[in-house]
This record gives structure tokens, C-alpha cells and sequence, in this order.
């Protein structure tokens, strides 16, 4: 199963579901647990903010799409929010002083210091958030 599309109503109660089922995908793929640990964190990061953010009234259902290609893990998220571009966010300030930083605002800076590539497109009226993490060559692991 080299390629697993999920879709998932917009709520937290889809976040445990959607960790099982990649994990269960990670493990038919041999991908290094230190590698799967930071696939979690990076759809816990994104979805989360899909659920908090771009869920409209009817609720629209996301979609995560894994695939392992030429070396890579490519991780695809698509939602039928408002437009959004986490590419287009500055890096917080992270020399000012803690009583001056606003709350939150780290995730996205998270998801740019876990993968190795962030692509955004907007695609038919759809959010397509692409991460792209490299995999460890086998000898490294």
C-alpha cells in the first residue's frame, strides 16, 4: 500500500483515528520510528489548525494523503477552508522577551522546522498544504 488517501469529519475526535491509521500505514512502509514520530507532530500541528481554523458551517471533511516516493515521505493535506498560505507567515520573533511574545503563533514555524520542503496551492476552492520530509537512507537509520 504505498499510497494511503484518508478523509476525516473537521472535530478532534477524527485526531486518534487519523494517528492509527498512519501509523498503521508507517508500519507497512518499515519508516523509522523517529520519522513517524515527527509525521504525528506535523499532522497534529496541521490538522489541529485545520479543525480550529478553517471548518465552515456545513462542516467539510479534510483529507490526508501519505506517499513514499524516491526517498521521501510527501504528506498532503486538503481542506475546504478559507484560503490560507502558511508559506506567506513570517518567522516568529524569537529573540523577544516571553511577556512580549503573543500566545501561540509557533505551529507554523514547527511544521517549517520539521520538514524539509512547505508547499501551498490553492486548488478548487481547497487549501493543498504539501510537506515533504526526506527519509533517512537505510544505512543510517
Amino acid at each position: 500500500m504505498p499510497l494511503l488517501t484518508l478523509t476525516f469529519p473537521p472535530t478532534a475526535e477524527s485526531l486518534p483515528s487519523l494517528r492509527d491509521a498512519v501509523e498503521q500505514w508507517s508500519q507497512s512502509q518499515a519508516l523509522p520510528r523517529s520519522t513517524l514520530d515527527v509525521v504525528h507532530l506535523l499532522l497534529e500541528e496541521v490538522v489541529g489548525n485545520v479543525i480550529r481554523y478553517a471548518c465552515r458551517e456545513p462542516p467539510t471533511p479534510f483529507e490526508v494523503q501519505l506517499d513514499r516516493h524516491d526517498g521521501r515521505l510527501l504528506i498532503e493535506i486538503r481542506d475546504a477552508g478559507p484560503a490560507f498560505d502558511p508559506c506567506s507567515v513570517p518567522p516568529p520573533d524569537l529573540e523577544c522577551r516571553l511577556e512580549d511574545r503573543p500566545i501561540g503563533g509557533l505551529g507554523i514555524y514547527l511544521i517549517r522546522c520539521l520538514c524539509d520542503e512547505m508547499i501551498y496551492q490553492r486548488v478548487a476552492d481547497r487549501n493543498c498544504l504539501r510537506l515533504v520530509k526526506l527519509l533517512p537512507n537505510p544505512a543510517e537509520e
